[in-house]
């Protein structure tokens, strides 16, 4: 039995949508790495992909390395209740990549946050959501 065929406006109102939900990631991620840069943290890299998942920012201050998960919601709460354990498990894999073509992270404290940006409000950083084995 063959599909039915999705109508040209429904397939173009899905892409457009896309196109604005990526557009609202980027506003964040900015936002969340002038947070960062603010509290005298060192951006060492934006939208790290690999096959395993992708981190938004990874940051270094000191001797502390941060994979942050930036995330654009109504309110702190639906931000924090959005990293699912399922997307700490694709971060940390993705974090693991990382870590794996960087030798000079031995030593340094690694850790996973999180920035939140609700709707109305300031944006909030939170240091250690969540911990998982990089090593």
């Amino acid at each position: 039995m063959q599909e039915p065929q999705k109508s040209p406006r429904a397939t173009k109102s899905n892409l457009l949508k896309k196109q604005a939900a990526y557009r609202k990631g980027l506003q964040a991620e900015l936002k969340a790495e002038m947070l960062l840069r603010q509290a005298g943290w060192q951006i060492l890299e934006r939208r790290y992909k690999t096959k395993q998942g992708e981190i938004d920012l990874i940051a270094e201050q000191d001797q502390t390395i941060v994979f942050v998960e930036v995330k654009a919601r109504r309110g702190v709460d639906d931000g924090l209740y959005a990293i699912t354990q399922r997307s700490q498990r694709r971060i940390a894999n993705a974090a693991r990549e990382w870590v794996s073509h960087h030798n000079d992270v031995v030593g340094k404290t690694l850790r996973f946050d999180a920035v939140i940006l609700p709707k109305y409000g300031e944006a909030q950083h939170f240091p250690n959501l969540f911990e998982a084995e990089i090593f």
